[in-house]
């Protein structure tokens, strides 16, 4: 087992690994950026590494780095921006008022500075990191926790409320998938009900219809016809954002996407109840300004307590969408707590479609839509994180 501080292109950083596979997790700002088998021949990083350099979001200079990156409202996440990120109290922009005082886009645990410790032993090892939030008055804690012979994150994340007051709020798992592992050969598996397309378009280059109700997966084009949201990347120069329902019939749910061309997946795992929605994010080289540079090119599976990222006002007004709530509520001096797990799994050649990842005594199961399972991972914490409600149920 591995436990170390490491440097990732000049950042502060934290490695944890095992005899299968190694994750990367930045104290600036907490992003999740790598996550690999550690095989020669299958050591993709799945996890978005945008082309521009970024540095510490807490050492962004509106005077020195706003030409870079842009205006600090989103350039201060963008500067430090990658892979797996956290948006709380807030999903979404701040508002006019919000950004004199220093708010960003998502809220402030992306672009602060978090505390973290290492706990190591011969058959596992621990990552715990920690962050207060004095605007929302939140205090935030993580574990990632991984055994030895497994490709199995486990996710624990807890929330308290430091105020006197009872407040509600937002918590997303902004998960963004990118280059080599993204491609035209990935396929994006969800349990998805309904859906609601962006209000705003796309910054005038939108590829679904703005505002619009959909069924999981087709989407409405701007023009016409649909899009299958479970496929990446298929129209250049367009993007999307889309929020979308897990089935309300589910226990536990999934994201996950599949390169078959590279028979490898990635994937999280959750329970509904803490996360009942995924907001889809796809960006395909439409963006033409700084930093973008018409470059990138990403898909968020970013799962959570809302659909959309909205406005603090859009969200608490919004309330429900589709009979399910939109935000999280947290009383006076009380705390939250959710499990999820991250998990890597390699599937055989062929194999074009996952319809569930079930969770098992001690083990996640990728099954196929013909039934068939295609992939059994060994995952012994699993019912401490994900508890089953009888023996052996599937995500259902």
């Amino acid at each position: 087992m591995r436990c170390d501080r490491i440097r990732w292109r000049g950042r502060e950083a934290c490695l944890v690994g095992n005899d299968l596979v190694e994750l990367i997790h930045l104290t600036g700002g907490g992003h999740i950026v790598d996550y690999h088998f550690r095989e020669k021949n299958c050591d993709v990083n799945p996890f978005w590494v945008p082309r521009w350099k970024t540095l510490e979001p807490f050492r962004f200079k509106p005077e020195k780095h706003t030409r870079i990156y842009g205006e600090p409202e989103t350039g201060r996440v963008l500067s430090g921006i990658a892979g797996h990120s956290l948006c709380l109290d807030l999903f979404g922009m701040p508002s006019p008022e919000e950004s004199k005082f220093g708010e960003t886009i998502h809220g402030e645990a992306g672009v602060s500075k978090w505390k973290f410790s290492l706990k190591t032993r011969k058959d596992q090892a621990t990552l715990l990191f920690s962050v207060r939030l004095p605007r929302a008055a939140l205090a935030f804690r993580r574990s990632l926790f991984l055994r030895r012979g497994e490709s199995v994150i486990y996710v624990r994340e807890t929330v308290k409320n430091e105020r006197k007051l009872d407040q509600f709020f937002q918590w997303q798992q902004h998960a963004t998938l990118g280059a080599p592992f993204l491609s035209r050969d990935c396929v994006i598996e969800v349990p998805g009900a309904r859906g609601r397309t962006y209000p705003s378009g796309y910054e005038g280059r939108e590829l679904l219809k703005s505002d619009t109700e959909f069924q999981w997966p087709n989407a409405p084009r701007f023009d016409r016809g649909r899009v299958d949201l479970r496929r990446a990347l298929t129209t250049p120069s367009r993007g999307f954002v889309a929020g979308v329902q897990i089935a309300p019939n589910r226990n536990h749910a999934f994201a996950c996407a599949l390169n078959w061309r590279l028979s490898l997946v990635i994937g999280y795992c959750f329970r509904r109840d803490d996360f009942p929605w995924i907001a889809l994010w796809e960006e395909n080289g439409s963006r033409r300004y700084s930093p973008w540079r018409g470059r990138e090119k990403t898909r968020g599976l970013e799962f959570g307590t809302s659909p959309l990222p909205l406005t603090r006002a859009e969200n608490f007004l919004q309330g429900q969408m589709f009979g399910t709530p939109t935000l999280k509520h947290i009383p006076a001096g009380g705390t939250r707590t959710v499990n999820y797990v991250l998990f890597l799994a390699r599937v055989p050649q062929g194999s074009r479609s996952i319809a569930n990842v079930a969770v098992k005594w001690d083990s996640l199961e990728l099954v196929s839509p013909s039934d068939r399972v295609i992939s059994s991972l060994s995952a012994g914490a699993i019912r401490e994180y994900l508890p089953l409600a009888q023996p052996a149920q599937g995500c259902s």
